[in-house]
């Protein structure tokens, strides 16, 4: 293989964290990043019990879509709106959230989790 050494390059150079910034906005995956930052703290924000029968799904619209395994901790989200709103706007600054809304469903724990 021939090296060509006298060449300049063809662009300029970028940083890392330049590029990084560019590839989240252009494939929106800053909601991504901020659904699992919530999901990181889930239990300091709800507490323990609730956070193994619920889990943050989705925001749209600065709605968090809730998952819950049983209307008693559906009942008990919603109980908790105030607060759970409050948390999560202080501790994920970059997004607004203005209200929360909690499904009943059936799901597999281990595909969610990942």
């Amino acid at each position: 293989m021939k090296q060509k050494y006298k060449r300049g390059r063809l662009g300029k150079t970028s940083h890392l964290g330049d590029v990084l910034v560019d590839l989240i906005d252009k494939y929106n995956l800053e909601k991504l990043f901020t659904i699992e930052s919530i999901r990181e703290i889930w239990s300091d924000i709800v507490g323990d019990i609730i956070s193994t029968h619920s889990i943050p799904e989705r925001i749209y619209n600065g709605i968090i879509y809730i998952a819950v395994d049983h209307s008693v901790f559906s009942n008990e989200l919603v109980l908790m709106k105030d607060h759970i709103i409050k948390a999560v706007s202080e501790k994920c600054m970059n997004i607004k959230i203005y209200g929360i809304r909690v499904n009943v469903k059936r799901f597999d724990w281990k595909k969610s989790i990942k």
